[in-house]
C-alpha cells in the first residue's frame, strides 16, 4: 500500500538513524497494525459504521419462528481501537520522540548545502 511504503524510512528520519533489528521488526508490527486501520477504515467508508442486523430464531415449544431487526457496530468499528493502540504502543517501544542530533559544524554544513563546491 503506497499509504505505508515509507512508514520505515519516516521512523529512521525521526530517531536519526538506521533502525536495528530489532526497532525494524517493532516498526514492522506497528506497520501492520497501520494497514489494519486502513482496512478497517475502508470497510465502514463502504458499509457504513452501524450495520443492519437481522436475527431468526425457532421456538420449539411455540412452534413460530422470530424475527429481530437492529442495528450493530461494524466489526472493523469495533476493532479499530485495538489496532490504533497496537500501532502507538509499538512505536512508544522504540522511542516515539525524535532523537537530539549534534549540531553541524560549518564545514558540514556547506558541503551538505552546496554538494560539488558550488558555494555561495
Amino acid at each position: 500500500m503506497r499509504l505505508v511504503e515509507s512508514y520505515e524510512e519516516c521512523i529512521e528520519e525521526d530517531r536519526g538513524r538506521e533502525l536495528s533489528f530489532a526497532e525494524a521488526r517493532v516498526v514492522e508490527i506497528a506497520k501492520t497494525a497501520k494497514v489494519c486501520q486502513l482496512l478497517a477504515l475502508a470497510a465502514f467508508a463502504k458499509d457504513g459504521i452501524m450495520l443492519e442486523s437481522v436475527t431468526t430464531t425457532n421456538s420449539p415449544q411455540h412452534g413460530e419462528t422470530v424475527t429481530r431487526r437492529g442495528d450493530v457496530l461494524s466489526p472493523a468499528f469495533k476493532e479499530l481501537p485495538k489496532f490504533l493502540k497496537l500501532e502507538l504502543d509499538a512505536l512508544r517501544a522504540i522511542g516515539l520522540e525524535k532523537a537530539e542530533r549534534e549540531p553541524l559544524s560549518l564545514k558540514d554544513y556547506v558541503e551538505q548545502t552546496y554538494p560539488k563546491g558550488d558555494q555561495p
